[in-house]
């Protein structure tokens, strides 16, 4: 647990070491720290996530305040901008060194937001199948395209009976959010395997603020990379081109639509998604001072 200066305590865990002992010699990786979707769901995902990283960097995850093993907090601390200022300090209580984030879904808005607030502590960001914000209209049509109409009808919901109306999109929409069998089944798993905060997801639902494109994006000045799937119908191609577009710094962003690949872009087309991140990653200036 990492204890915040205002007392609030959040949950993390190293997955792989700091240091490398190579042929070479002995090597500090680059901090990567998994930001979590949601709001609503724990990290968990993260750590098959991250995983395939681990020979080449430093990594991490953690439960965003609010969620699985972080202290739960009030509904006024279940804010985008909060989230961000909690990652920014657990990063520097931790003392890692330029560090990277690694933000999926909804962990790119955090990501992002994060690196707009403190742009002296962040090396650069891997918004990883996230938008610049929700549009319903998009999302269904997506649906529709790759299910036909009874999906988009589901995806659009029934208000009158929401928790009907959610049980039934977990049944009809979820199976195609990812394009491989394996895929949809692995996000099944983890949807059983997460610890889930419906109050944290509904209070922040509630404000509608996501239908906004993200506030600060003209603040980020570190590298980005904008990383989805062609195929994904939450975050849709245009939507993660409008994020990119968004930049102010649009010479150092890299936006990668990867063909054949819906949400989860890592279990989908891990090859290429992978091959991205660590080119990336490569291309990054290298720690100061730390390799020998």
């Amino acid at each position: 647990m990492f204890t915040m200066a205002n007392g609030a305590r959040l949950w993390f865990d190293v997955l792989s070491p700091e240091i490398g002992v190579l042929d070479a010699g002995v090597v500090a990786r680059r901090p990567v720290v998994g930001v979590h979707g949601g709001p609503g769901i724990d990290s968990t995902a993260m750590a098959g996530v991250l995983s395939p990283l681990g020979d080449v960097a430093h990594t991490l995850r953690y439960d965003q305040r609010g969620h699985g093993r972080s202290e739960h907090g009030v509904p006024a601390d279940w804010t985008v901008q909060t989230w961000a200022d909690d990652l920014a300090e657990l990063c520097r209580g931790l003392g890692l060194e330029q560090p990277v984030l690694l933000g999926t879904s909804f962990g790119a808005r955090v990501a992002l937001t994060c690196a707009a607030r403190h742009p002296d502590l962040v090396a650069g960001v891997i918004a990883a199948y996230g938008g610049a914000r929700l549009d319903e209209h998009q999302t269904i049509e997506a649906f529709r395209r790759l299910g036909g109409d009874r999906v988009a009808a589901v995806a659009a919901g029934r208000p009158e009976d929401p928790e009907a109306s959610f049980r039934e999109w977990i049944e009809v929409c979820w199976p195609l959010v990812s394009r491989s069998p394996s895929g949809a089944a692995h996000l099944a798993r983890m949807q059983q395997l997460s610890m889930h905060s419906p109050d944290v997801h509904a209070v922040h639902m509630a404000q509608d603020l996501e239908r906004e494109p993200v506030p600060e994006l003209q603040a980020v000045r570190c590298p980005v990379l904008v990383l989805g799937g062609a195929d994904d119908p939450l975050s849709t191609p245009a939507l993660m081109v409008e994020l990119a577009d968004s930049l102010t710094d649009r010479a150092q962003c890299r936006l990668v639509l990867i063909p054949g690949a819906g949400h989860p872009v890592f279990l989908d087309r891990p090859d290429q998604a992978y091959a991205e991140v660590r080119a990336f990653l490569a291309g990054l200036p290298p720690l100061g001072g730390r390799s020998s």
